[in-house]
């Protein structure tokens, strides 16, 4: 059986067609202010942490979606909720990934 090694792993051929999407690991999902904080905060960062490293260990591609909103609202759908116009969440600093499960350069990044 051919392998695909990683630093401390060894997985087997039908891993070769697996992808990681890792969705909305954003400040707006994981900060308590944001617009969708969630659940057990330190657990999520902790868990994911480690989910991520140990994909990256298997060289596993990962692929990171971001939802991410033009400041003047110009995108933003038409149920999104608006102030003066300009979206409530998804923009600046509360649209980038959170600082401990930052895309690495072989990442993808998916804005949507």
């Amino acid at each position: 059986m051919n392998k695909v090694k990683g630093p401390d792993m060894t997985l087997p051929d039908e891993f070769k067609r697996t992808v990681v999407i890792a969705v909305d690991l954003q400040n707006d999902c994981i900060e308590p202010d944001g617009a969708w904080p969630i659940y057990n905060r330190e657990e999520l960062l902790r868990s994911a942490k480690i989910a991520l490293d140990a994909c990256r260990a298997a060289r596993l591609p990962i692929v990171y979606t971001q939802n991410w909103y033009d400041p003047r609202g110009v995108d933003a759908l038409y149920h999104e909720a608006l102030n003066g116009g300009r979206p409530t969440h998804s923009v600046g600093r509360a649209a980038d990934i959170h600082v401990d499960l930052k895309p690495e350069a072989s990442d993808l990044l998916v804005r949507k």
